[in-house]
Formats: C-alpha cells, structure tokens, sequence
C-alpha cells in the first residue's frame, strides 16, 4: 500500500479536477459508498485533514494532539490493512499523478529505517510549528469540496480545532484514554451514546417550531456519527450536555 497522504492527495486532486464537470456525482457517489463500507479508512482520512488544518494550538496541546493521533492513526492502519489496501486500488482507478500534500504527516506515520527516523524528526518539528503558528487559513475551491465530503463522517475538523485548543487537562487526559478504546469499543459506546442522546432529544418538549427543527436535525446528525474517536467523544459530551 501506498502512503495514506498521496492516496488522499490524489483524491483531493481528483475532486478538484472533475468539479462541475459530469463525473463529479458519481465519483463522490463511489468515495462515499466506500468510506461507508470502510469506516477505518474514512476515519483516517478525517484525521489526516483534521491535523493538517489544525493551527493556534498551544505548545503542550500541540505536542499531545500530534503523538496521540500519530499513533491512533498507525494502529488504525495496522489493524485494517484489507481495508487500506483496498482503498489503494480504488484510488489507482482515478488515474491522477500528483504532489504529496500530507508528506510531514506521512514522514511520521510511515518512518520504518534510520534514514526515516531523520526525516521523523524534522517533519514533526514542521508540524508542530504548524500547529502553534496563529494564521487564517484561504478558502480555496479544495476547500468547497472538502468540507462537505468530510461532514459525511462526523464534526468538520476546522471546528474540531477551535475546541481541541481550549481543552484542559482533565479533558485531554480522557481524550488519551478513549484513543486506546478497540474499534468494537468504540462501536458499542457509540451505539450507546447515540441512544442515550436521542432518547434525551425525544423527552423535549419544543415550544415553537424552531426549537422542533433544530431537534430534529439534532437527532439526524446523531443517527450519522461515524464511528471514530473524536466522534465518541463529541457524542458523549453532547450527551452530558443535555
């Protein structure tokens, strides 16, 4: 299998390329029928964005964030290989030859020699400087595209951020443990949760037809969540929440 960050890349690419033209629908048709059938591989895809994105982190959240999702992503892969592999020739069939736009992310997930652990080390230097330098980030047509396609699998990863920022350090402790949670743990809290909230949604009583509306897109949202990490953790919270 190919690095995770050139299959993306190639994807993003792809996406661009055949935007408004005729072929559009059925290749986000084909991307969204295969994530829903490889959640593993959706998740990661998420991931990659999330952390590329990410920025105005403090220095000790910078440093937690990219060693926890440095690790849930190489133990995702480890453990779903048919799925990754799999992904690998779907995205052959696209036909594209392009720049690896998540190379620091790959450095670190992918290092396996000596002469990998020097490019480790330098990438995560970048990246860390990435994730505590203070930008604004252009809206560009990638951009258009990749926010709906990653709300198919849970919270944009641009909102993500903003909160990830302001976590203490209670919250970043349980956000520790729940990365060591089983894909079946995971599973099983979610179904868990997504029946919890809902069944709190339902015991409100909504005065006006706004109130009603937002429920109901609430819930909706709820019955989507894809089944990854942050997802757990943004449910349980909404959960606590209500």
């Amino acid at each position: 299998m190919r690095n995770f960050g050139i299959l993306k890349s190639i994807v993003e690419n792809h996406f661009v390329n055949v935007y408004k033209k005729p072929e559009f629908k059925t290749v986000v048709k084909e991307f969204k029928e295969f994530m829903d059938d490889n959640k593993e591989v959706g998740k990661v895809y998420l991931n990659y964005g999330s952390i590329m994105k990410m920025n105005n982190l403090k220095e000790d959240v910078a440093r937690e964030f990219l060693s926890l999702s440095v690790e849930d992503i190489k133990n995702t892969i480890k453990e779903n290989k048919k799925q990754f592999q799999e992904f690998d020739s779907w995205v052959e069939t696209l036909n594209e030859k392009v720049e690896n736009n998540y190379k620091l992310l790959d450095d670190l997930v992918f290092a396996k020699t000596s002469e990998d652990f020097v490019k480790l080390v330098e990438s995560k230097k970048e990246l860390h400087k990435r994730l505590t330098e203070t930008k604004i980030e252009e809206k560009t047509i990638t951009e258009t595209i990749n926010i709906p396609l990653e709300n198919m699998f849970g919270i944009a990863a641009d909102t993500f951020a903003k909160e990830f920022s302001t976590l203490s350090e209670s919250e970043l402790f349980e956000l520790r443990s729940l990365l060591k949670m089983s894909t079946e743990e995971l599973n099983e809290g979610i179904e868990r949760l997504k029946t919890e909230v809902i069944t709190k949604l339902d015991s409100v009583q909504p005065s006006d037809e706004e109130t009603k509306t937002k429920i109901k897109e609430t819930k909706e949202r709820v019955e989507k969540t894809f089944v990854d990490t942050i997802s757990y953790y943004k449910l349980k919270k909404l959960s606590e929440g209500l």
